[in-house]
């Protein structure tokens, strides 16, 4: 196991359920409906309280009271669980080796396992003090899940490889205020549980790829060696080289080879050669 792979799976799951919800106003109008004001639901993906404490320690004293700004929503990672029914098998290999995937250099082919299905369980809290508000929040969310919607992810920062992530709406919780207090203020709040399809991710390796093996290979039972064994002098060889064909390739077509013929290729050249026993 590799203690120090981290490919920042979970941030970017975060990070792009985030942008989903970002950028969310709300509006008040007047009794003609007239806009008349316009309001950014403030998202968060701490715990709800964060601000709420740290404004209680700077304004310790009874005249300077703070309430958090409504409406607002906090995105918070539940749990992971593994889902065995999208699993591969675990010794498959993936190999990027394109040059379209923009890989760095000296690096021309990566590998890794196929990776491991987990579902990653989000919870989107929407706290607001009036019915009107969380309505007009709940209804720019629903209608975009039916009951999926997908995210392009990038699987790592070093490759320019996407994967669609489905995420799912399981449930949706409504929770309203019943008894205040004198100090209380009134909250209209909804929960919305969210399954997002994830995966987990195995280290990485990287490689360069062969592109040339120099090779010698014979013709014969015996060509290139004589009888007690010894192998063949190129003095005693008649040495052809082939033609190169448009394609950068080399063929043995045009040469004429006997059942003691020799062949290779010479890096030098770049040609294939053929040596005939005379």
């Amino acid at each position: 196991m590799n203690r120090f792979y981290y490919p920042r799976t979970l941030w970017r799951y975060t990070v792009a359920l985030a942008d989903v919800f970002n950028d969310l106003f709300i509006y008040r109008y007047d009794r003609d409906g007239n806009i008349v004001k316009q309001i950014e639901v403030i998202l968060t993906t701490s715990p709800v309280t964060k601000m709420q404490q740290a404004r209680e320690v700077n304004h310790p004293s009874d005249e300077e009271r703070y309430h958090q700004q409504l409406p607002r929503m906090d995105l918070k990672l539940v749990n992971i669980t593994q889902d065995p029914d999208r699993a591969y098998s675990s010794n498959d290999e993936r190999i990027w080796i394109d040059d379209a995937l923009e890989l760095p250099n000296g690096v021309s082919v990566y590998k890794d396992f196929q990776p491991t299905p987990y579902n990653v369980n989000f919870t989107l809290y929407i706290r607001s003090n009036s019915l009107e508000d969380l309505s007009e929040i709940l209804e720019n969310i629903l209608p975009y899940f039916n009951p999926k919607i997908f995210l392009r992810i990038k699987e790592f920062s070093f490759l320019n490889i996407e994967r669609d992530i489905p995420v799912e709406l399981t449930s949706t919780n409504l929770d309203f205020t019943q008894d205040l207090d004198a100090e209380g203020i009134r909250e209209v709040n909804a929960s919305l549980d969210l399954t997002l399809e994830g995966w987990m991710y195995k280290p990485v390796t990287s490689g360069a790829l062969v592109k040339i093996i120099n090779s010698k290979f014979f013709i014969g039972s015996n060509a290139g060696y004589n009888p007690d064994g010894t192998p063949i002098e190129p003095t005693n060889l008649n040495i052809r080289e082939s033609s190169q064909t448009t394609e950068g390739f080399y063929n043995l077509a045009d040469i004429t080879m006997s059942a003691n013929s020799t062949s290779g290729y010479n890096i030098d050249t770049n040609k294939w050669w053929v040596q005939n026993e005379t």
